[in-house]
């Protein structure tokens, strides 16, 4: 079984180790984690796992964003008009 460092960790969420460990003291949202001595290990399998349940929402809504999304903005345009002036 691999493990991530809370350095390797913070790198990974794209915050600093303070925070990283702040965090944690504060019981903040963070992947699971075990002490060995007064190291705090993260298994990298579970941080996978704690990545896709944070991430599968906001793909959702990006996606239910983007199909609900009005392709053209605007006043429409007749088809006729072929965008030349008269």
């Amino acid at each position: 079984m691999k493990f991530y460092t809370v350095e390797e960790i913070s790198n990974e969420l794209h915050i600093s180790p303070g925070t990283a460990r702040n965090r944690l003291a504060m019981g903040k949202d963070m992947p699971p984690s075990i002490r060995v001595g007064r190291r705090r290990l993260f298994p990298v399998s579970e941080f996978e796992k704690w990545v896709a349940l944070i991430i599968a929402p906001i793909q959702d809504e990006l996606q239910a964003a983007v199909n609900n999304h009005h392709k053209k903005r605007g006043r429409p345009r007749n088809p006729e008009d072929s965008g030349t002036l008269a």
